[in-house]
């Protein structure tokens, strides 16, 4: 059986699949066009109530750096010293953004299983250890968005006037002291909030942030009905025999 991926076949480099991974009775508001938005305050305090990491992450949406052997210093005076510490820092409104978190599977993850005179057939190849965790931490739905689905929340931002940023996380070590970091975090840089420590990294998480809408606790945003072009998997099913076609005469431009 073949070992290459779509990463290795010129011109379908870029190809990815976005998938939301969820629960059954969320389900149908999903499929309805509704994306449910927790802010940040919700998964900071999740790890903490949950005391495992998984969706939580008490990190989210700050400069984050770790120390050992650290003095501690109150009013110019040292009053004690720690051999580790975790310090973050936060603008006070950050945890209060909405945020709407989904996988995004690239090339490098689809292997190719089959070619033939058509086009490819390709499968989501993933560590055992990395499936059973999506299954156990995200739900046993998956849904296989639209291919416009990005353009679609950039349409609804437009029409409803409000600010929205996409983007892939960024897994970081937070060990390592990183100033160019640190000046973004600084003159308030919107990358903070696709920020995630590296133990986070198997997620391969991609999330939408409304940058210019305060909640307490969570808010929605409707792109319009997606059942049309959806594609709805159990989650075990969806990473152990799920396959996907990829036609040749689709992307004829890029494989020139």
């Amino acid at each position: 059986m073949s070992t290459k991926t779509l990463a290795d076949y010129k011109g379908l480099e870029g190809i990815s699949l976005q998938v939301k991974f969820t629960r059954n009775e969320f389900l149908d508001s999903l499929l309805d066009g509704n994306l449910f938005m927790n802010n940040f305050k919700y998964f900071i305090e999740l790890e903490r109530k949950m005391k495992v990491k998984g969706q939580g992450d008490k990190l989210e949406a700050g400069f984050v750096f770790r120390g050992t052997n650290a003095k501690i210093y109150y009013q110019g005076q040292e009053v004690g010293q720690a051999k580790f510490a975790e310090v973050v820092e936060r603008y006070s409104e950050a945890e209060k953004l909405p945020v709407f978190c989904l996988a995004m599977f690239d090339s490098k993850d689809l292997k190719i299983i089959e070619e033939n005179e058509k086009g490819l057939v390709v499968k989501v190849e993933l560590p055992k250890e990395e499936q059973e965790a999506f299954i156990n931490d995200f739900g046993p739905v998956a849904v296989v968005l639209p291919g416009d689905f990005y353009d679609r929340i950039n349409k609804t931002a437009k029409e409803q006037e409000v600010e929205c940023i996409a983007g892939r996380v960024a897994y970081l070590d937070y060990n390592q002291h990183d100033s160019e970091r640190k000046k973004m975090f600084d003159e308030g840089s919107t990358d903070m909030f696709f920020w995630k420590d590296e133990f986070f990294k198997y997620q391969r998480e991609c999330r939408i942030v409304l940058t210019d809408n305060f909640v307490e606790n969570n808010t929605s945003l409707n792109i319009g009905s997606i059942r049309d072009k959806a594609i709805v998997i159990d989650t075990k099913e969806f990473f152990e025999t799920t396959v996907f076609d990829i036609p040749f005469k689709d992307f004829e431009d890029l494989t020139k």
